[in-house]
């Protein structure tokens, strides 16, 4: 787990190209920002989604909406599915309106808040498409299936980081 040099072609296909290309889209929306600021946004907001995500396992229930809607097994019914998919896009949407918020109240002007909406976007889709409708990430699926969830959290380069991975594996969705 980890980074170390054999996984360093596994990386480069499966995480820096994807995160180098969002990179790029975010730079294009900033035109008028620089491209350092736009970064250390960038950056700041895969560790915020990954420290996020971790505290979201810790809440207790009855709040503990992440793991009641987005972790459940099975729903009675489509009407339930569909309320737990509701839960989650509000939960994930949340979690950047807070970010927006902390900004605002720590008076961050250097964070681009088009870069804040772009990136909340793309993990919403990534989240729910990917992962709560199709399923397609092996990584996610052992999060979901593990009984004490120690890992796979996501963004998976911040897994590999904090060595949280439950694998050697790059996700690559």
């Amino acid at each position: 787990m980890g980074f170390d040099k054999s996984s360093l072609s596994n990386y480069y296909k499966y995480a820096f190209i994807p995160y180098f290309i969002i990179y790029i889209f975010a730079v294009l929306l900033t035109p008028s920002t620089s491209s350092i600021i736009t970064l250390f946004t960038y950056a700041l907001l895969i560790l915020y989604t990954y420290f996020f995500h971790i505290l979201l396992h810790l809440v207790p229930y009855p709040f503990d909406l992440h793991m009641r809607y987005h972790h459940a097994d099975k729903f009675q019914s489509p009407k339930e599915e569909l309320f737990a998919f509701m839960v989650e896009v509000l939960v994930d949407c949340g979690m950047f309106v807070i970010f927006y918020f902390i900004k605002e109240a720590l008076n961050l002007k250097i964070l681009d808040n088009r870069v804040i909406v772009f990136v909340g976007m793309m993990y919403v889709s990534v989240h729910m498409i990917n992962y709560s409708i199709f399923h397609v990430s092996l990584s996610h699926c052992l999060h979901h299936t593990s009984t004490e969830i120690v890992g796979n959290y996501w963004p998976d380069v911040c897994d590999h980081i904090f060595d949280t991975n439950l694998g050697d594996s790059f996700e690559n969705n």
